[in-house]
C-alpha cells in the first residue's frame, strides 16, 4: 500500500510479477515529490540474504550491487508494474560478503530520500545508491566516515539536499550530521554538526525514570524557588512548562543539541 498521511488518502497497490534476483528479498522503495507531481513512483530493490541460496548465480565473492541487473517498478500514471535496467556507473558498494557481515543492515524498512529526480538508498553496508529515475543510472556514494556496530546511521533531506545523521552509541555518545554536495562531478561530504548527547540522554535518563506512572523526578539538578525550572549542573536553567532552555549560569556554556527538547 501507499498511504498519504497529509491528505489521509491510501492505495493497494495491484500484485507485482513474479520477477527479480532469485532468492533476493525486495525492499519496496518509494519515489514521490508533491511539489513537482501528483505522480509517484515505487521500486522494488533486492537486498542481499545472510545466506545465498543454490538458484542464485551470485557468490561472495561477487561485487554488489552488480553493474546491471533488472527491477520492477510501478507507476501511478499508468497504474501497472513494469521491469526497468539498473546500470551502474563508477565502483560497486562491496561484495556480496560485505553485505553479510555482523556490520551490514537489515532494516525493517531500507531508508529512501527522493530529492530533485533521484533517489538515494541506504544500502546494507552503509553506502548510498543514488538511483537517476530518468535514465535508470546509478552510482554508490560511500559513507561520510568509518562506522562501528554501536552507531547508528540515518538519511534525510531538506532544502540543501541529502543529509546524513550518525549517532555514535559508544562512551562518546556523539551526534554528526553530513551534508552531501557535488563539487565538480564528485559526490564530498561535509560535516555540518558534531556534538555530544551527553547532556541530552542524562536528562531524558531522569525524565523518564517514572515512565509516565507518577510525578517528574529530577536527578542530578536543582529546581528553583517556584518548580517550574530546574538548574541542570548549576550551568543552565530549564523551562519545564515550555520546554525551553532558557540561558547558561555564571557565563558556562550549556552543551545541548537544541535549545528546545519536544516530550511526547
Amino acid at each position: 500500500m501507499v498511504v498519504n498521511p497529509a491528505t489521509r488518502q491510501w492505495v493497494r497497490l495491484p500484485q507485482p510479477p513474479c520477477a527479480g534476483l532469485e532468492d533476493f528479498a525486495d525492499d519496496m522503495c518509494l519515489a514521490f515529490d508533491p511539489t513537482v507531481s501528483p505522480h509517484y513512483e515505487v521500486l522494488l530493490l533486492p537486498k542481499v540474504p545472510h545466506k545465498l541460496g543454490s538458484m542464485t548465480v551470485f557468490t561472495e565473492e561477487s561485487e554488489w550491487p552488480p553493474s546491471w541487473y533488472t527491477i520492477r517498478v510501478f507507476s501511478s500514471r499508468t497504474w501497472t508494474w513494469e521491469e526497468r535496467v539498473l546500470v551502474r556507473r563508477g565502483e560497486a558498494a562491496g561484495a556480496i560478503a560485505d553485505m553479510q557481515s555482523p556490520r551490514a543492515r537489515e532494516p525493517e524498512h531500507r531508508y529512501t530520500v527522493y530529492w530533485k529526480g533521484e533517489l538515494y538508498v541506504h544500502c546494507q553496508n552503509d553506502s548510498i545508491m543514488r538511483i537517476t529515475l530518468s535514465n535508470g543510472e546509478y552510482e554508490v556514494i560511500k559513507p561520510p566516515t568509518s562506522m562501528d556496530e554501536f552507531t547508528e546511521f540515518y538519511i534525510g533531506k531538506s532544502k540543501k539536499g541529502l543529509y546524513c545523521a550518525l549517532i555514535y552509541k559508544d562512551r562518546s555518545y556523539r551526534l554528526q550530521v553530513w551534508l552531501l554536495s557535488e563539487l565538480r562531478g564528485k559526490m564530498e561530504w561535509g560535516l555540518k554538526i558534531d556534538t555530544s548527547l551527553v547532556p541530552v540522554v542524562a536528562m531524558f535518563s531522569w525524565l523518564s525514570h517514572e515512565e509516565n506512572s507518577g510525578p517528574w523526578i529530577l536527578h542530578g539538578g536543582n529546581y528553583d524557588g517556584d518548580g517550574k525550572k530546574v538548574i541542570v549542573e548549576d550551568k543552565c536553567e530549564w523551562d519545564f512548562n515550555n520546554g525551553i532552555l532558557l540561558e547558561a549560569r555564571d557565563g558556562d556554556e550549556c552543551d545541548f543539541v537544541s535549545g528546545v527538547l519536544m516530550f511526547m
